[in-house]
């Protein structure tokens, strides 16, 4: 009995661990909301493909509830329009959208995970696992929604990494910028892969950055 108890316990404890990548990894995506757009990642600069619009207003128009990506759009992209500035440097945060959008989100998460917890009245240590994963991940998205930044002065870009570190990157080596729906990811020359949601303050001047720096690179 003594062995598999232990395998219970370790078993739980390495589901725990898969739990929390994944939780990572989904946070991650939720936050940057990656892999939405239907065709896959275009060029910033190209038109929406017909067949993802046709796909679109078919959701409006056949589902009773409408397009629930484009609910959410719009809810997070509501907020402040121009970017900020201190002094030559353009500052882009967050949406108050996105930021208000995704605690209801994250309280519904958490209201579901307990529930399902408490529901037999019985807490195995797996369930103890899942909370402290589900928990972990709640704070952490939290955190990551509220503090993203961007900050442009003249070819520098700094932008928020996945674990709050800020990191610089040149524009003037700016190879490719990709559009995957919610967000962009841009590659630089260094090999640096950098997301960069679509709901902070000043979209269309960061846009306008990112493809004003690929035409004067020649990309």
């Amino acid at each position: 009995m003594a062995f598999f108890e232990l395998f219970a316990v370790w078993g739980g404890v390495l589901v725990s661990i898969v739990a929390s990548i994944a939780a990572s990894i989904l946070a991650f995506k939720l936050a940057n909301r990656e892999g939405t757009s239907i065709g896959g990642p275009r060029d910033i600069r190209a038109p929406k493909p017909l067949l993802e619009r046709l796909v679109e207003v078919g959701f409006d128009w056949i589902s009773p509830i409408g397009n629930p990506q484009s609910t959410l759009s719009k809810v997070f992209s509501t907020g402040r329009k121009d970017p900020r500035f201190c002094d030559e440097t353009a500052i882009f945060k967050t949406k108050l959208g996105w930021r208000l959008g995704i605690l209801p989100m994250i309280a519904l998460l958490m209201a579901v995970t307990f529930s399902m917890v408490i529901e037999d009245g019985n807490f195995a240590a797996i369930d103890w696992y899942v909370v402290m994963a589900v928990t972990s991940f709640s704070i952490w998205i939290t955190f990551y929604v509220f503090a993203f930044r961007v900050e442009v002065r003249g070819s520098e870009l700094r932008s928020m990494g996945t674990f709050f570190n800020s990191n610089t990157y040149d524009l003037a080596k700016l190879r490719e910028a990709q559009d995957l729906g919610d967000s962009y990811v841009l590659h630089f020359d260094c090999g640096a892969r950098v997301p960069i949601p679509r709901y902070v303050e000043g979209h269309s001047t960061l846009k306008e950055l990112v493809i004003h720096a690929l035409n004067t690179n020649g990309r």
